[in-house]
């Protein structure tokens, strides 16, 4: 399933001249009267996209129209769509050990052992589980099954991976359990590639916002955000909670910037945050803590699937890009089964209460801003 990709822009501004907004309608506000309240700029207002899932539209604007616009009574808010590099903050080193030939026998990786998912599958392996990684595009790759997917990207209709990352966080979640390569978390869920970045990490606001669009419609279980940026943006913010209410689980990376600034979209209560640990159980030296750290998980020296140049293959990585994945994928677990009171559906908040339970606590005696309420065990979270 691809849905149609940002529209390239056509109009008679400079880049000198216009400045990519998302403009925010009011609750109500029907689409006759946004109409009208754009093209009353005429040409200094050009639309380039509307994300009705927010209720607004993606314009390029003249630097003088933007006060007037904000002023009309239909009109919530209007603020700048950023183009930046969503990795930035959550990648703490490249690529190391790239390699092509598949890997046999088949890998347990160290996070997926430490987490005892393995013992999680003789009840669950995550079957049917919706889950969609909103990143650079996933695979193609021998040890992943992409179930569909959308690209929301300019140039590219395809949601295939031309970086590395959103490959990577894949495998951590699903790498299939085969007789080679890797092995995921929830190696039986149903994975879906949401590419909102290019091949250099980096997007608009409003592409990420697009994607998480996309999950909402296609009824995803689960959403993997290992991106983030340290910008809070009232878009980003309205988006997560819309995403909450639709029933989703979002799990997001905390950040590396190796002190106390949880990075947003985790900062956001909706979401939950995961900081990434070591092999003996310490916070990574990375990893971002604070008090909107929930839980923890493996994110040091993580060996999952790659593509790389149109190349599939294996390599490590660190950060809290690879912690996320982790949660997530337990996450998925959890959704297979029973749920609490018993109306057939996981509510985001009852799988976090059920990762709250059956967490290990590390650090401090309770939540704590390092590990939040600790390291994430898969095995106890499906019992």
């Amino acid at each position: 399933m691809i849905f149609g990709a940002s529209l390239l822009l056509t109009t008679v501004l400079s880049a000198e001249e216009a400045t990519r907004k998302i403009v925010v309608f009011k609750n109500g506000v029907s689409e006759a009267t946004k109409i009208t309240a754009l093209e009353n700029f005429g040409a200094k207002v050009v639309k380039i996209k509307d994300i009705p899932f927010i209720n607004a539209v993606v314009v390029n604007m003249a630097q003088d129209s933007e006060m007037s616009l904000s002023a009309n009574t239909a009109v919530e808010f209007v603020e700048t769509d950023y183009y930046e590099n969503w990795l930035e903050a959550v990648g703490e080193d490249d690529l190391r050990e790239f390699q092509t030939t598949i890997q046999e026998p088949q890998v347990l990786p160290w996070g997926v052992n430490r987490i005892d998912a393995e013992k999680a599958w003789r009840k669950t392996a995550g079957r049917q589980i919706r889950i969609a990684v909103v990143d650079t595009g996933c695979g193609p790759h021998p040890d992943l099954r992409i179930w569909g997917g959308a690209s929301v990207v300019s140039y590219t209709e395809s949601y295939s991976d031309d970086h590395y990352h959103g490959t990577h966080v894949a495998g951590i979640i699903a790498a299939i359990d085969n007789e080679f390569g890797v092995v995921g978390v929830a190696p039986r869920v149903r994975l879906y590639a949401v590419k909102v970045l290019n091949g250099f990490g980096s997007g608009f606001v409003s592409d990420v916002i697009e994607g998480l669009q996309w999950c909402v419609r296609n009824k995803m279980n689960a959403i993997n955000m290992s991106i983030g940026t340290y910008m809070n943006y009232q878009t980003m913010k309205l988006t997560v909670e819309a995403v909450n209410r639709a029933g989703i689980v979002q799990v997001a990376a905390a950040g590396n910037s190796g002190g106390e600034q949880v990075i947003y979209p985790a900062a956001y209560p909706p979401c939950l945050a995961i900081s990434a640990t070591n092999k003996d159980n310490e916070i990574a030296y990375f990893s971002s803590t604070g008090p909107e750290v929930d839980f923890s998980a493996p994110g040091q020296y993580v060996f999952s699937t790659i593509r790389r140049n149109r190349i599939p293959g294996y390599g490590i990585l660190s950060g809290t890009s690879m912690a996320t994945p982790h949660v997530t994928g337990t996450a998925a677990l959890i959704i297979t089964m029973p749920d609490p009171n018993g109306d057939g559906v996981w509510s985001p908040a009852e799988v976090r209460e059920r990762l709250k339970k059956t967490a290990t606590d590390l650090g401090d005696e309770g939540k704590d801003n390092l590990f939040g309420y600790g390291l994430i065990d898969a095995q106890r979270a499906v019992r």
